[in-house]
């Protein structure tokens, strides 16, 4: 350990010599050539000198570093660890710290950047494999018993024992422990550090030296001969003897060799031979062919070191996929991704040969696999010329996942693991990603994407029942195809131009397949689901259990069954049809009835909800087309019908439901705008309870309010217009103290109708086209502002502290005096006195809690606010200069009661901004009316005023 802190230290100095040389060479500045070329090859000797010099210790740190990972388990003998030992651990790890003459690789650890300059390339992928083994086996919770029925390899020797433990007495069992959680520690710390990541030497062997590991832990866990057939590291013709191979090289460089028996203690056989010599068609074909795969139990029991092995390589990959996209892809080479496909595949061909605890891993390995592989193929370089996209094996490969996932449903269903998600999410992406693929490369081979519409197509048919307990594989049949469609959507809502590619050999267009694919629906899946839909209030709680997924992908295949036309100026749209148009029309009236349920007679009422939002927002993506198969109106009617609800039930707002309110909204002529404003206000008019009466007031504003956003004609704004009197008095009413009950102060519900009729109201002050205010609008709502700090004044007086209600409120004040006074500041000077009443209550409402001896953040935020309102106040000072004595009599009266320096202090900018209002008329008034005590303070703000002011010559 010594030894290696003194190499590492060497080193350092070594490459901060190195770097004085390279600037030194750069500083030569001489007329005669030959002095400076025998300059320059002195220096260059030096440097190789020098980088020799460190190569030499990097093999000897790297070396110690392998020894102490030996020893550190105590031999070869083998003993259970009591989990009590673990808690003396802790404390054995601050004498670790204390103790130098312990090493290993933490050492390397802390100086990544300064030894990897001069490392070879099995020096990193040494260092990377313990990276990766410490932190994935720091998910452990305790050490796991001895594997003395396992048969693994000599390669995962010292991995065992890492698992396991050492036959020793206490005290080093102990030191063992300790010394493991701070590796650890230094692992999990080191992924976490930005600077890892810009190692080249680092980035360029961890992806292939964490696939290694991820195999060699696979292939010890399972320990089967279809293990070893699929995840085997090359053929004949590759294989090669490495570690003599670096022998050589060691002993022709002049470095340190190492032993080989050494070298496999922290090497793995994998990372040593990286000849993987990837798949070719013939061996991927007879690798997916169904009719050869073996169903039988490959494991009979459930053993501990099976199941920590596979979760240690689970555990690998989560690192990988959580490291940066473009950290691994300095590495990235065409046989790794064959290596995850492979990994993808063998563990498929796991289900149901494993117990449960392992099944469970090997499912969530596969989930990682292709979670890894959907983040690798984002890039061209590593799908060229590779086998799993000739058309033959796509088409395998596509069914086999379509076939995987039915199994994992009718495991979920007889076992009672939820596995079907997380499994459909990883499909999910590795299907996205190869239609990507086959996207960009239509223009070259159209083969592939042909290959995956008529793959697509064989699993949509034949067609599925109308009804919605569907079995399972009608079930995936449903997801399969609509995460298909959802991709589709992706791609084209981020390419207009997509569907335009054409295939020059074949002459074949992409539009012409995703119509194709279009047809597969219609004829498969459309009437079946829009059937299904139709007949939800006839069916019982137990048979609604496919419908979410069904609603689901009928939103997406008419959200992309309308862009396609669009996109293409091909086929008339969703209302060409009048079958399809009927449908649609039928689905949705059924899916607004979903939505206005409210008795829950579903089973999963939520899940129902949740999807019928969906397709309602989906539809007024494609409101164009939408509102040819449903009337614009009958469409609006319902959807408000459903946003009153929400409100009137509980209070809320669906963003769905405003999204496609908003859509099918900004299409709306003047008659439907007026349609509109005569069901917002014939409501409110039925409305007689108070209770009642606040809530749809909410609804209505806020629909006012989203109109006022959405709506740009000049006819429909003229029907806003009309309307938009009495809209302003039903926010006013919002912020009336009536509604302010003692025991709402603060709640959830209290600030959200301030904040809606404060937003309505502001957006209708900085809209002169839909309202113009005058003097007497103005006054009233200063008025009613008035009114409320008075509320929230009172509200303030008996908690005798600042809460985020009053704050909030207090916030919401100064933003409509403020728009106000940018926005209609002429109305403004004929209700001076209104305006200067509320900016007093204002400036007392801020100066509460002068008293307290410490500045109260929530306090500093009101001030804070106030100076913003009183420097807009000052580009009226011409007009309002003779009421601001008023405002700082009040502040002077403050003052001679007393206050801490702090909050004098964050009263400052609000004074110094009225003060910069006055002229010497004012500030004589303001001698004359203030008292003989108040003048002193006055004196003092004065001072510091004209400190900071501005004497300059311009």
């Amino acid at each position: 350990g010594a030894l290696q802190h003194l190499a590492c230290h060497r080193i350092q100095q070594l490459h901060s010599m190195l770097h004085r040389i390279e600037q030194l060479e750069d500083d030569i500045f001489t007329d005669d050539d030959r002095e400076v070329t025998t300059q320059k090859c002195g220096k260059k000797a030096a440097a190789a000198d020098l980088k020799k010099e460190a190569t030499i210790l990097v093999n000897f740190c790297i070396f110690a570093a392998s020894l102490s990972s030996k020893n550190s388990t105590g031999g070869d003998d083998d003993t259970r660890v009591v989990v009590e030992q673990e808690k003396n651990a802790t404390r054995t790890v601050q004498q670790l710290h204390d103790n130098k003459s312990l090493g290993g690789w933490t050492i390397l650890a802390q100086s990544i950047a300064t030894w990897t300059p001069y490392s070879e390339p099995h020096h990193v992928r040494s260092f990377l494999c313990w990276i990766f083994s410490t932190a994935a086996s720091s998910s452990f919770s305790s050490v796991v018993p001895p594997a003395n029925n396992v048969d693994g390899s000599e390669s995962m020797k010292s991995l065992l024992m890492d698992i396991e433990t050492s036959n020793d007495d206490e005290g080093n069992v102990s030191i063992y422990i300790a010394k493991k959680i701070e590796d650890q520690s230094v692992a999990l710390s080191l992924l976490k550090d930005a600077t890892f990541y810009e190692v080249t030497e680092v980035a360029e062997e961890a992806l292939s030296v964490g696939l290694s590991l991820v195999i060699d832990l696979v292939r010890n866990g399972i320990n089967d001969n279809t293990c070893d057939a699929i995840l085997h590291c090359g053929t004949s013709r590759h294989e090669t003897d490495s570690t003599t191979l670096a022998a050589d090289k060691e002993e022709e460089s002049g470095i340190m060799a190492i032993d080989g028996d050494e070298r496999n203690n922290f090497n793995f056989n994998s990372i040593q031979n990286d000849k993987w010599q990837p798949y070719d068609k013939d061996e991927w074909m007879n690798v997916l062919d169904p009719k050869k795969k073996s169903m039988k139990k490959c494991i009979d029991n459930n053993d501990t070191v099976r199941f920590n092995l596979l979760q240690m390589a689970l555990h690998v990959l989560f690192i990988l996929n959580g490291m940066p996209e473009d950290f691994l892809m300095k590495g990235g080479k065409k046989c790794h991704l064959d290596r995850l496909f492979r990994l993808d595949v063998f563990m498929r061909s796991l289900v149901g040969q494993l117990p449960s605890e392992l099944q469970t891993i090997t499912i969530g390995i596969g989930c990682a696999c292709r979670a890894a592989i959907a983040r690798l193929m984002t890039h061209s370089v590593h799908y060229n010329d590779f086998p799993i996209l000739d058309t033959a094996v796509l088409e395998l490969f596509l069914k086999d996942l379509f076939q995987y996932s039915i199994y994992i449903a009718d495991a979920e269903y007889d076992a009672g693991r939820l596995h079907s998600d997380s499994v459909m999410a990883s499909i999910n992406g590795i299907v996205g990603a190869l239609l990507r693929v086959c996207i960009e490369k239509f223009e070259d081979d159209s083969g592939l994407m042909v290959t995956f519409i008529e793959t697509l197509g064989d699993i949509m048919s034949p067609k599925i029942g109308a009804m919605t307990n569907m079995d399972h594989m009608e079930l995936i049949k449903v997801k399969y195809t609509r995460l298909v469609f959802q991709k589709l959507n992706i791609f084209v809502r981020k390419q207009r131009h997509l569907l335009t590619k054409k295939n020059e050999q074949s002459g074949l267009k992409l539009q012409d397949l995703c119509k194709q694919l279009t047809g597969y629906f219609y004829g498969n899946m459309l009437n079946p689901i829009v059937k299904s839909i139709v007949r939800v209030e006839q069916l019982d709680t137990k048979e609604v259990s496919g419908l979410p997924e069904m609603i689901f992908l009928l939103s997406d295949a008419l959200r992309f069954w309308s862009c396609h036309d669009s996109c293409t100026s091909q086929g008339p749209g969703l209302a060409g049809d009048d079958m399809v148009s009927e449908n649609v029309s039928d689905a949705f009236t059924s899916i607004i009835s979903i939505l206005l349920d409210e008795g829950g007679q579903f089973l999963n009422a939520e899940a129902l909800k949740s999807a019928a939002s969906y397709f309602v927002c989906s539809m007024s993506v494609i409101a164009a087309d939408f509102c040819e198969c449903v009337t614009q109106g009958s469409a609006l009617t319902k959807i408000l019908n459903v946003m009153r609800q929400r409100f009137i039930s509980c209070g809320i707002q669906d963003a769905l439901i405003d999204a496609a309110f908003s859509g099918i909204i900004l299409l709306a002529g003047g008659r439907e705008i007026q349609m509109v404003n005569q069901f917002l206000l014939g409501n409110l008019s039925a409305v007689e309870k108070l209770s009642a009466r606040e809530r749809e007031i909410l609804f209505v504003v806020h629909c006012f309010q989203t109109m006022l956003l959405v709506v740009k004609g000049r006819e429909q704004r003229n029907e806003l217009s009309s309307v938009a009197p009495k809209m302003m008095l039903l926010a006013l009413e919002l912020l009336a103290p009536h509604y302010q009950k003692k025991d709402s102060i603060g709640s959830g519900i209290l600030l959200h109708r301030l904040d809606m009729g404060t937003q309505c109201i502001l957006h209708l002050i900085k809209m002169n086209d839909v309202l113009s205010l005058n003097s007497q609008d103005v006054s009233l709502i200063l008025c009613q502002v008035n009114a409320l700090l008075s509320q929230s004044q009172k509200h303030q007086d008996e908690f005798q502290c600042e809460t985020a209600a009053n704050v909030k409120t207090f916030t919401l004040c100064c933003t409509l005096v403020s728009s106000l006074l940018k926005h209609h500041p002429k109305q403004l000077y004929g209700c001076a006195s209104v305006l200067f009443c509320v900016l007093s209550t204002l400036w007392k409402h801020a100066m509460h809690g002068m008293h307290h001896q410490q500045v109260d953040i929530l306090a500093s935020q009101k001030r804070y606010e106030l100076t913003r309102v009183f420097e807009a106040l000052s580009i009226h000072k011409q007009v309002f200069k003779k009421h601001v004595v008023g405002l700082l009599l009040i502040l002077i009266d403050a003052l001679e009661k007393g206050v801490s320096p702090s909050i004098k202090q964050s009263l400052m900018p609000s004074a110094f901004s009225l003060i910069d209002m006055c002229s010497k008329y004012e500030l004589r008034q303001l001698n004359i009316l203030m008292s003989p005590n108040g003048r002193p303070f006055f004196s003092t703000i004065f001072e510091a005023y004209q400190k900071l002011q501005y004497k300059g010559q311009f």
